[in-house]
């Protein structure tokens, strides 16, 4: 299995750009281990909503323990404000 910079199963992410994103939140049946990253379900809906007027980004995160550290990662980006 192939990860980005952040350690996710998904392609290289910057969170600096203006882009609508979609937070997918999930467990390993989400990550897709033996998944080809361009074939996980999260990267066929980045490209089905690809042809709007507004560019959407499909970010999946794993959960797998929901600990302290994954919130804390995931409030330093700004992904998801209510955890």
């Amino acid at each position: 299995m192939v990860t980005n910079n952040l350690g996710f199963h998904d392609r290289e992410r910057q969170f600096t750009n203006e882009n609508y994103r979609i937070l997918v939140l999930g467990d390993s049946f989400v990550e897709g281990r033996q998944v080809k990253t361009e074939t996980l379900f999260t990267s066929l809906l980045e490209e089905k909503l690809a042809g709007g007027k507004e560019k959407i980004e499909v970010i999946q995160l794993i959960l797998l323990y929901c600990t302290a550290l994954n919130k804390q990662f995931i409030r330093s980006y700004n992904l998801y404000d209510s955890l």
